[in-house]
């Protein structure tokens, strides 16, 4: 299995580092390494050199280095279908003392870190999730630190500071529905970002320390140095402006650099409440140390967090159970809080299965966002109603492009389409339910509720049932659609081509093979019997009668040439 290893302050004998771009300091609040150059050197290249070629799309290769000659090392990688973007958030970092009072000299990822993410982002082969993997979250989500516990919010060894970096870093990372994995907080915590309203951006998940001597936690009540023995509420909104209240009624607190937090989960360490696991020694297990493990799921594109205890064995439930706050399970469309002002019109890829959608601003060609469609259903949401857009998708193989593309207004609650993708299969196989919905609150399948894996009124369900079912979803409480799953003990043999015609009206009628989705039945053209081409699915209509599809040429299909020849095949 892949590691990947990334150093962090204490690896370059720092107790922080803002590294000023990789300059020499003799303190490191100013910014700068203390440490020899070389000796940096030695030490990332011992951690790192494993790891893909970095800034991959730098035009200069090998990729040059920043101050005093130490190379970068963020990178993409690439395993099992997913996107790892590794960074170096403390590299480029301005130092805490006298930063520069103009904030375009203040920094967090720096300007070519910046632009590999927005690379990245329009890079997708291979890959159907992307995530970051960087030391720190970007946000400042402790209130409490040290042995003694002292309360304080203005930590800029955070990354809530510089804020308008901060900010900058949420806004790439939500092109292509990112979420973050870091560590270094000896905390574990898991929130969703705001860069103008609260959660409008992604979510991060700080894992625990392995090994905590410096506890922190999460307690804005207790706003105050040292151990209490009460169990404060500490999950909701947070903005520490001044202004208004915290979530349960006291007064707001004051940040220096407040940014929108709102937090889902905090391993708080049982010392911090004078409590204890009764676990030796206690100094380890009653400061929060533990490890995370992320499970994505590629087909749903659901992601769960797990947090547990040091002492406790996944696999062996007596030995414990996670932290409170834990399992989390967010989609991976979840990464982009905003919500919708309109949505472009429906688009149907046809036989390109799971593209990547492209969504660009017209006016200015910038990308708003970019991600690998579930299917080959996606109704495109958009955050301005005043602009056009225009929609690359991408295959690997053909593109298509669509321009001056309009939105559209939320439309009233209706059950659009849904169906069977593989309405026969045979026994022990997988159906996949799809549905195409508007303004649903409520959404369930024979009483289950399937709106987490609706986005956008798109949604879809792997079944297996062990006989004829039939499937029936319920929008709103009220309005309900139904659909049939039929299910075979024998597979039946797959049809090959069904027929060849001499007709722009071509109709082809075949029997569905088990285990086998309708948009698999296409029609090709030819013009000499021997060469054949697929018509796309703009130019096909389809209808499903009991377990037969009929395939029709769409009616305003104009053939390129006076003499075509049409036949259906199963792909």
């Amino acid at each position: 299995m892949p590691t990947i290893c990334i150093p962090d302050d204490h690896d370059v004998y720092q107790g922080n580092l803002w590294g000023e771009g990789g300059i020499a300091t003799n303190s490191q609040n100013s910014g700068g390494y203390e440490e020899p150059a070389n000796w940096v050197k030695m030490l990332e290249r011992t951690q790192t050199s494993h790891l893909p070629d970095t800034d991959p799309y730098n035009p200069v290769q090998p990729a040059p280095p920043v101050a005093q000659g130490i190379p970068p090392y963020f990178t993409g990688m690439i395993y099992g279908d997913v996107g790892f973007a590794i960074l170096e958030d403390r590299k480029f970092k301005t130092g805490k003392d006298n930063p520069p009072a103009d904030l375009n000299q203040q920094f967090l990822l720096g300007t070519r870190q910046k632009g590999f993410l927005r690379a990245w982002a329009n890079d997708w082969d291979d890959q159907t999730v992307k995530c970051v993997i960087s030391q720190s979250p970007f946000g400042n989500i402790h209130t409490h630190a040290n042995s003694g516990y002292g309360f304080g919010l203005n930590d800029r060894d955070t990354h809530g500071w510089p804020t308008h970096r901060r900010n900058e870093a949420w806004e790439l990372l939500r092109k292509t529905r990112m979420f973050q994995i870091a560590g270094d907080q000896h905390l574990a915590t898991f929130a969703h970002h705001g860069i103008e309203d609260p959660a409008d951006a992604g979510f991060s998940y700080t894992a625990p320390a392995i090994g905590n001597f410096f506890p922190r936690a999460w307690d804005p009540i207790h706003n105050s140095a040292g151990r209490i023995d009460v169990v404060n509420p500490y999950k909701g909104d947070f903005f520490f402006d001044g202004s208004g209240t915290l979530p349960w009624g006291q007064p707001n607190l004051t940040s220096a650099f407040p940014h929108h937090v709102r937090v889902l989960g905090a391993g708080n360490p049982h010392q911090s409440h004078n409590q204890t696991r009764n676990i030796s020694p206690a100094n380890l297990h009653d400061r929060g140390a533990g490890y995370g493990i992320v499970r994505i799921e590629k087909n749903s594109r659901q992601i769960t967090f797990e947090t547990w205890p040091l002492h406790a064995d996944p696999d062996y439930p007596n030995t414990g159970s996670q932290f409170d706050d834990w399992p989390i399970t967010i989609s991976q469309t979840d990464n982009d809080g905003r919500i919708p002002t309109g949505f472009l019109p429906l688009i149907d890829s046809g036989y390109q299965l799971a593209p990547v959608l492209s969504v660009y601003n017209e006016s200015t060609g910038e990308l708003v966002y970019a991600i690998r469609t579930r299917d080959n259903l996606v109704r495109p949401p958009v955050y301005d109603n005043t602009v056009t857009y225009r929609v690359v998708i991408e295959n690997g193989v053909s593109t298509i492009t669509l321009e001056n593309q309009t939105p559209l207004l939320p439309e009233p609650p209706a059950i659009n389409s849904f169906r069977a993708l593989e309405p026969r299969i045979s026994t022990r196989a997988t159906a996949t339910l799809r549905w195409d919905v508007s303004g649903a609150e409520t959404l369930t399948i024979n009483g289950e509720d399937v709106l987490p894996f609706t986005v956008d009124g798109i949604g879809f369900l792997q079944v297996s049932p062990g006989s004829d079912t039939t499937y029936s979803l319920t929008l709103n409480g009220t309005t309900t659609g139904t659909t049939i799953v039929l299910v075979f003990n024998e597979p039946e043999p797959v049809l090959s081509i069904t027929s060849a015609a001499k007709d722009s009206d071509a109709s082809f009628t075949s029997l569905i093979p088990l285990d086998t989705r309708i948009e698999n039945f296409v029609i090709e053209q030819s013009t000499d019997l021997m060469t054949w081409t697929e018509l796309g699915s703009e130019n096909t209509t389809r209808e499903i009668t009991g377990a037969n599809v009929i395939l029709t040429l769409a009616p305003f299909y104009i053939p390129s040439s006076p003499t075509n020849f049409y036949r259906a095949s199963w792909r």
